[in-house]
């Protein structure tokens, strides 16, 4: 649908233009006419300045229409190389229409989710401002959930942790802010708060298979790996897919040892 709007009103645009065009070669052709009468050289040289300044004021309503459609190009581009697994490609094609057209903020995000799958955390975060600016200071939840994890990943477990808190408050039912929390506690050893996090999340939503090991893996690095078992344990009275219960099986058997 998206597509077909964009795709429409570039269109629209184009039409307008056109029309314009000939109007306004129409209105000088007729003018001129009328001038040849009276001085023939004079009006040639209008005519000439009149089909020069249409013909640039053409290019340059033009230029816009153009760069719209070519960073169109450059992120749908970008998007099918990620999903074929060609990152330099991806990411060669999200920079061009970021360079093209910096001020929208779907070409920023196509360019976030190459660098994420490219591991680029730290070049993510320096985009953070870019963000900031094009969101007028209120980010998107998946937006501050890329840089939430980029701050855990690179180790900022405090900033990890503050973002997943943050996002909370805002959706108590976004499960990605709970697991950005509930990996930052754990990857800084705040074993009790990360346990705090997990359960809250799994009271709402007791089938979520990350939260389920989140919270087992948390008892399990404090030195309570029973605990983490009776976690798993718990999980045969609910709905798992069967690559759930495989992953449910090898935790246990790794806790067991």
């Amino acid at each position: 649908m998206a597509e077909v709007e964009f795709i429409f009103w570039e269109s629209i645009k184009a039409l307008a233009l056109m029309f314009m065009a000939l109007l306004a070669l129409k209105s000088a052709a007729h003018w001129t006419a009328q001038e040849r009468g009276r001085d023939p050289r004079r009006a040639g040289t209008i005519r000439i300045l009149l089909y020069t300044l249409v013909a640039i004021l053409v290019a340059l309503g033009a230029y816009p229409i153009g760069v719209a459609i070519a960073a169109e190009i450059y992120d749908r581009a970008s998007l099918s190389n990620l999903r074929d697994g060609q990152l330099p490609r991806a990411y060669a094609n999200a920079a061009r229409a970021v360079a093209m057209r910096p001020a929208q903020l779907g070409y920023w995000q196509t360019l976030a989710r190459v660098k994420l799958a490219g591991r680029q955390y730290e070049s993510l975060l320096e985009d953070e401002p870019a963000f900031r600016a094009l969101s007028h200071g209120q980010l998107d939840e998946d937006d501050e959930v890329h840089f939430g994890f980029c701050h855990l990943l690179l180790g900022h477990y405090e900033q990890a942790a503050a973002t997943g808190n943050d996002l909370i408050r805002k959706d108590r039912l976004n499960p990605l802010a709970y697991l950005l929390a509930g990996a930052a506690y754990t990857d800084s050893k705040n074993y009790s708060e990360a346990e705090r996090v997990f359960l809250a999340f799994l009271q709402f939503v007791p089938t979520q298979t990350d939260a389920v090991v989140g919270l087992a893996h948390a008892y399990f690095l404090e030195g309570h790996a029973a605990r983490a078992e009776a976690v798993l344990d718990a999980t045969a009275k609910y709905p798992f897919p069967p690559e759930a219960r495989r992953r449910f099986e090898a935790l246990k058997a790794l806790y067991a040892q």
